[in-house]
C-alpha cells in the first residue's frame, strides 16, 4: 500500500495506491482509517477488491452509524429493498418517502453479490 498527497487539498487529500485486500492486515486497515480521520478525502487507485469485500472489511472500523433499512422497518413495520418496488408498494408510505426510494435506485450500484449497496 503506497500513499501520496493529493495535490490541491492542502493537508487534507491521499491517493492510495496498490491495495489488496487479499493480503491486507487488519493493522494495516487500520491504519488506511486512521489516514481517512486525518486527511478526510482517501482516493483507493487501482484496489485489488471487490466491491463485497470493502464493504465487509468496512465493519472492522465499527458498526453503521446509518441504517435507512432499519429506519424504514420502523417506521412501517416492514423489512424492504428499495431497489425493488414490489416489496414496498403495497405499504402505505408518505410521499416524501416514496420520492425517495423511487430515486434511490440512482444512488446504488450493485455490490456483485445481489445487493445494492
Amino acid at each position: 500500500m503506497k500513499i501520496t498527497p493529493a495535490a490541491n487539498f492542502g493537508t487534507y487529500g491521499a491517493y492510495v495506491d496498490d491495495i489488496d485486500m487479499d493480503k491486507m492486515t487488519d493493522d494495516e486497515w487500520m491504519e488506511l482509517g486512521q489516514l481517512f480521520l486525518d486527511k478526510l478525502v482517501i482516493v483507493l487507485r487501482k484496489p485489488n477488491m471487490s466491491k463485497t469485500k470493502f464493504l465487509d472489511w468496512m465493519y472492522k472500523w465499527g458498526p453503521q452509524k446509518s441504517n435507512i433499512r432499519g429506519h424504514f422497518k420502523k417506521k412501517y413495520g416492514d423489512n424492504f429493498d428499495a431497489l425493488k418496488p414490489e416489496t414496498w408498494q403495497h405499504l402505505n408510505i408518505s410521499d416524501r418517502d416514496r420520492i425517495w426510494l423511487e430515486t434511490r435506485g440512482y444512488q446504488l450500484e450493485d455490490a456483485g453479490d445481489g445487493t445494492g449497496r
